[in-house]
């Protein structure tokens, strides 16, 4: 957030120009004071202004170092800043988050899965998307157990998830990319719902706490014919 001192205590410094330190608080030689300096000759502004039109706040000082210099008028000066985030997520953040790449697909690129919307189960909004190949079949599966199988079944991808997988295969959830290299699932669409998940055993509801794992199976063509892949796999911790 601050790259350094806007001055630099070097005696060679040119107001205007660039300062010589770059980086962090600068501690300058004692050049231009007899008994040493910190930061003297040197100024730190900081604007704060508030996106509904209410007041601008400016705060600024200037350090006159460590012990000062005779004569000098300038007033020492630290900020304290404090970030305040939504606690309910603060230091634990639902995600999504990626944790398996996927391998190129016959387009030469590779496969994503994007998901997007809320973890918030009271929200109802969660929406899986995926970009594959043109025109390729595919659906996506899900676990709440992460894994690792290369080439599954002579797949040119890698399947991420383990334990009891569950598809997305109900009505209309299979789906054909066409023209736009894109499947995608909504859950405020009615398309799927996190009160009934799918699962390799039965369908579950989502509940706080609990992590659900996504990934998209499709139809791909190799160089020796047919075959499949997968995207990327993300996980997502479900919250209130």
């Amino acid at each position: 957030m601050f790259a350094g001192d806007p001055a630099s205590t070097d005696p060679n410094y040119i107001p205007g120009e660039l300062p010589t330190d770059g980086t962090g608080t600068y501690y300058g030689p004692p050049s231009l004071c007899s008994n040493g300096s910190t930061g003297l000759l040197t100024s730190d502004s900081l604007l704060v202004v508030d996106p509904s039109g209410g007041p601008i706040s400016c705060v600024a000082g200037n350090y006159a170092g460590v012990g000062g210099c005779p004569g000098s008028s300038n007033v020492y000066a630290s900020f304290y800043l404090r970030l305040q985030a939504d606690t309910s997520i603060c230091g634990t953040s639902p995600g999504p988050f990626e944790y398996c790449q996927s391998n190129p697909n016959s387009t030469g690129v590779n496969g994503t899965l994007d998901i997007t919307g809320s973890a918030s189960i009271s929200a109802n909004n969660v929406v899986l998307t995926a970009t594959l190949p043109p025109n390729s079949t595919g659906f996506f599966l899900t676990s709440q157990t992460q894994g690792f199988t290369m080439n599954p079944a002579g797949s040119t991808g890698n399947i991420c998830l383990a334990g009891d997988i569950g598809r997305f295969v109900g009505n209309d959830q299979v789906k054909n990319s066409g023209i736009g290299s894109e499947i995608s699932l909504s859950t405020q669409l009615g398309e799927w719902s996190l009160l009934s998940v799918p699962d390799g055993s039965a369908p579950y509801a989502a509940v706080a706490g609990m992590e659900s794992n996504f990934q998209l199976w499709h139809r791909d063509n190799g160089f020796a014919g047919p075959t499949s892949n997968f995207t990327n796999a993300s996980s997502v911790t479900w919250i209130d």
